[in-house]
């Protein structure tokens, strides 16, 4: 890309979740590292990326925005930065980020790139109370629908979105981070597990999903202690709402493991046999292109999005039925006798990699500096 079109990137903050490292690996795979800015509306939380974002030379300032009122001054404040930082496009990614940035942009004169991760209509409502989801997913439709420049993370939310509200929006599919996501063990098992009692031939089946609704944890260990499947054990991380729950109902189950939110999540795919995801729906969903890095075979419910990466890679996992217990159950099993692909070898030859995700983005910031669209 070119020097022109200096970019604000927006974000809520730098958390340590997948979107956050997806906007890392665009900004440092896409050229435009040397000509950006990532500004954040509110204070970081204790898990955050920041150190790694300025460790890459990427610059990273903060708004410090109340998040109960952050459109009081927000919008004026934004307003301010590009006008101070001769900006010429914000990329917005986030509900609030993406609202707040659509009246900001239009102040500034400047433009306005979203990329958008979910479909805002199920995830929002499968996040919280169905009725608040619903009436924040309307107001983050208003931006969406009003923005020149939508991206999309999947072919899957591309198609949802043209379908539903008739916008112009372009499918960049997410990448994975290959060199931080690969077979090579960093950690033992001995060291991850050193608390309980496996053994290095116990199969294990990992979960790295929230424990929100849509992504239906309770399910998946359902159908494990129904498959009553010998020296294995179920491996959840991560945190949420309904982990307390989820842990209360599964709590004499002693090869269910709930292990919380981890930093090293990559030596747990290394170490893992099988990757599991109940979801109802994803964006392009990065635990599973990450699973598949690591050489980890995965099972997954039926979804467009789960779909659209195993198309590409049929041999590296099975799908079931969406909320089809009997039919999860009855792939558990199948998996601890079938041979898969070579998983990793299939990511590195598939669109899933971050040096082709942030390709894609070079040619997308060439076509908004020059209008083509």
């Amino acid at each position: 890309m070119g020097d022109n079109l200096k970019i604000l990137y927006l974000s809520a903050d730098l958390r340590n979740v997948g979107p956050t490292r997806q906007t890392l690996n665009i900004i440092k795979y896409s050229g435009v590292k040397e000509n950006c800015v990532v500004l954040t509306l509110f204070e970081e939380p204790d898990e955050t990326l920041i150190d790694e974002y300025r460790k890459d030379g990427i610059p990273v300032k903060c708004l410090s925005l109340s998040r109960k009122f952050f459109f009081l001054n927000g919008v004026s404040k934004i307003v301010e930065f590009c006008k101070e930082n001769s900006i010429e496009c914000i990329h917005s990614n986030g509900v609030k980020p993406d609202i707040i940035a659509h009246f900001a942009a239009k102040k500034a004169n400047v433009k306005h790139v979203i990329t958008l991760r979910n479909f805002p209509m199920e995830d929002l409502s499968g996040r919280m109370f169905p009725w608040i989801g619903k009436t924040i997913a309307q107001f983050h439709l208003f931006a969406l629908k009003r923005c020149m420049y939508l991206v999309a993370c999947s072919k899957t939310i591309a198609d949802k979105m043209r379908k539903a509200y008739g916008v112009n929006i372009t499918a960049i599919q997410n990448g994975v981070d290959t060199e931080k996501f690969q077979c090579q063990k960093t950690q033992s098992r001995n060291d991850l597990y050193s608390q309980f009692v496996l053994n290095e031939s116990t199969k294990l089946f990992i979960c790295t999903n929230s424990f929100i609704p849509r992504k239906h944890n309770d399910e998946i260990a359902d159908a494990f202690i129904q498959a009553k499947l010998e020296n294995v054990a179920l491996v959840f991380l991560g945190d949420g709402p309904l982990l307390n729950d989820i842990k209360e109902k599964f709590k004499d189950c002693s090869n269910i493991l709930f292990l919380g939110k981890q930093k090293n999540v990559a030596a747990y795919l290394q170490n893992a046999d099988f990757f599991i995801s109940a979801s109802d729906s994803e964006g392009l969903p990065n635990a599973v292109i990450e699973s598949l890095a690591c050489g980890c075979p995965v099972i997954l419910s039926d979804i467009p999005q789960h779909r659209e990466i195993l198309d590409v890679m049929p041999s590296c996992g099975l799908l079931y039925p969406l909320h089809d217990g009997e039919a999860l159950k009855a792939c558990l099993k199948q998996c601890m006798s079938k041979s898969f692909a070579d998983s990793n070898a299939a990511i590195s030859q598939s669109p899933f990699t971050m040096q082709k995700m942030g390709e894609s983005y070079k040619m997308y910031y060439e076509k908004v500096r020059n209008n083509v669209f």
